[in-house]
């Protein structure tokens, strides 16, 4: 959820609403994680391998935090167990991702997103598609679907 230039509270959608994620969380019972974004942009990520309704911190901190953008996820565990570091979501290089599903091929993933790095930095070649599919897996540009070069490999993209 982004609340856009300003700072806002995600109370309403994250424990009050109808569909929030504290009622999901009954069915998706294996684990809950919140991210957000401070004043100066660094990430702050709270995450435990439990349903939400079960958290108490997070439940507390639903009803204080603020920021202009929060990422939240609950889990349910189908491929591997409910562990901390199975729970979304993740944070590396000052960026937050989180997932539906089963991530494979990691070293293929990372090849196809260094090639697609060099090329943003005008450094390669353009990447393949599914190079551009990986990077669309990380920003979620078009949840996995290829799209134009353009719309997946803007040219302002400052990765490490």
């Amino acid at each position: 959820m982004s609340g856009g230039t300003r700072e806002v509270q995600a109370t309403f959608w994250l424990l009050d609403a109808p569909g929030s994620l504290l009622l999901q969380s009954r069915s998706q019972p294996d684990g809950v994680g919140l991210g957000t974004f401070g004043a100066d942009g660094s990430p702050t990520i709270y995450r435990k391998p439990v349903a939400a309704l079960r958290s108490q911190t997070f439940i507390a901190d639903a009803k204080e935090v603020r920021s202009r953008t929060f990422l939240s996820h609950i889990r349910h565990a189908t491929a591997t167990e409910p562990r901390l570091e199975n729970t979304h979501p993740f944070e590396q290089h000052g960026r937050l991702f989180a997932h539906n599903g089963i991530v494979g091929d990691l070293d293929g993933v990372r090849r196809r997103a260094r090639r697609a790095r060099r090329h943003a930095r005008g450094r390669g070649p353009p990447p393949r598609r599914a190079a551009r599919r990986a990077y669309d897996y990380g920003t979620g540009a078009s949840r996995g679907r290829p799209c134009s070069r353009r719309a997946a490999m803007p040219r302002s993209v400052r990765l490490p």
